[in-house]
């Protein structure tokens, strides 16, 4: 009976170790994303939506931004509408 106790325990400790280097490969991830993003749309109109308090698609219309991708608002990039430099296509026109 121990000894199952014991392995129970092993168990959830190796469980709790690979949630934990799985929540860490899920933020790397969504770094090298963002970082990828933000190449592809260079403007400096360009801001992440969580980083100006927009966080559901209403506000996102409200402020005249335009998404730049696809997933939780206040995770994804948006380019204004208004921008001189690319229309709220998040690449400047030449």
């Amino acid at each position: 009976m121990s000894s199952r106790k014991d392995r129970l325990r092993e168990i959830e400790a190796e469980i709790e170790k690979t949630q934990a280097r799985l929540h860490n490969l899920f933020e790397e991830r969504k770094r090298l994303c963002l970082a990828e993003s933000k190449e592809e749309y260079p403007c400096r109109c360009v801001e992440l939506n969580g980083d100006i308090g927009v966080f559901d698609m209403s506000e996102q219309e409200e402020l005249g931004r335009k998404p730049l991708g696809l997933g939780f608002v206040c995770e994804t990039l948006s380019a204004s509408k208004f921008c001189p430099v690319c229309q709220g296509t998040g690449k400047p026109k030449e």
